[in-house]
């Protein structure tokens, strides 16, 4: 496990950098204009998402080893999906005051549009192996 966790990091921190900003690049702007352009909304989806998107995706590269690869890599990743979009649903519930709907959708909108578009980037399911 230690191999797989040292050969994910041999490009330093570049997977956390790009992770990161193509999630700023594109949750932030969405949670913006659900927020209509206040600078609340602005600060919420900067802060939330460099809270967030860590945490997933160093989640992902420690657990990853013991279930990849296969099917059981896919859940991982989804239950580490779902787990953010909560947090995220709280988040901007009680940071934003929006209703749990509302708070509820914005947050699963702009993950699984960040989520799909990094599957596109990334070149696909690479955690199925």
């Amino acid at each position: 496990m230690l191999q797989h966790i040292a050969g994910t990091f041999r490009w330093g921190l570049l997977p956390f950098v790009m992770s990161l900003l193509l999630t700023l690049v594109i949750e932030v702007p969405i949670v913006v204009i659900a927020g209509k352009g206040s600078k609340d909304a602005w600060a919420t989806g900067v802060l939330v998402n460099m809270l967030t998107n860590p945490v997933a995706v160093l989640a992902v590269i420690v657990l990853a080893p013991f279930l990849w690869p296969g099917p059981a890599s896919l859940v991982l990743v989804l239950a580490v999906e779902v787990a953010v979009v909560l947090a995220e649903w709280q988040v901007f519930r009680w940071a934003l005051g929006w209703s749990t709907r509302k708070a509820f959708v914005v947050s699963l909108i702009a993950n699984a549009t960040s989520f799909c578009l990094g599957l596109l980037f990334s070149g696909g399911l690479w955690f199925l192996g």
